[in-house]
């Protein structure tokens, strides 16, 4: 009897040691999985509101745009713009979220949003840096958030003391007229 006690403790003992390796061996990539879900986003302003986009979704950033008007259009299609031989249409920022201008439209900049289907120059009054988001800090979208910039944000980011409102690329390239989904 004491024979088959001395061997099954050594096998006990192994096969409790390759569990501890596995366990660790699966905590550490859980560890590394969630530190490389990150988010890469463009931060730009509008007003006095801090956005952020996808990079993803961005073709370029341009400056000094000669926007062609286009009669009749809403108040947020500022006009379109030709993209070396691409005409592209412009959407104020500020008008489409009803954010407001801090500089009168000045010195404007434009990021080029694509999202495979549909292609806007989005007008901003500044662009900021890029900015990488862990996934723990997206946080869903303030419900208390005025209706004019709800339904084109998907979700909110704190860094440091600026909330950072997440714009909903698919919305903004939505077709007009086809309203909120």
């Amino acid at each position: 009897m004491s024979d088959v006690s001395d061997t099954e403790t050594p096998l006990a003992d192994e096969v409790e040691e390759v569990l501890r390796r596995r366990a660790e061996a699966l905590a550490r990539r859980v560890e590394e999985d969630t530190t490389l879900q990150r988010s890469a986003l463009l931060v730009f302003r509008v007003g006095a509101y801090w956005y952020a986009v996808g990079v993803d979704s961005i073709r370029e950033i341009l400056q000094d745009l000669e926007v062609a008007e286009i009669p009749c259009a809403p108040e947020f299609v500022r006009g379109v713009v030709s993209i070396r031989g691409e005409i592209v249409s412009v959407t104020d920022a500020a008008a489409l979220m009803s954010a407001g201008r801090t500089n009168g439209g000045a010195s404007e900049a434009a990021i080029v949003l694509n999202n495979g289907e549909c292609t806007t120059a989005l007008l901003v009054d500044e662009v900021g840096g890029i900015i990488e988001v862990p996934a723990s800090g997206v946080e869903p979208a303030l419900p208390h958030m005025e209706s004019s910039h709800a339904e084109y944000v998907t979700a909110t980011i704190f860094l440091g003391d600026k909330l950072i409102s997440v714009v909903n690329v698919d919305r903004i390239l939505q077709p007009i007229g086809a309203g909120a989904q």
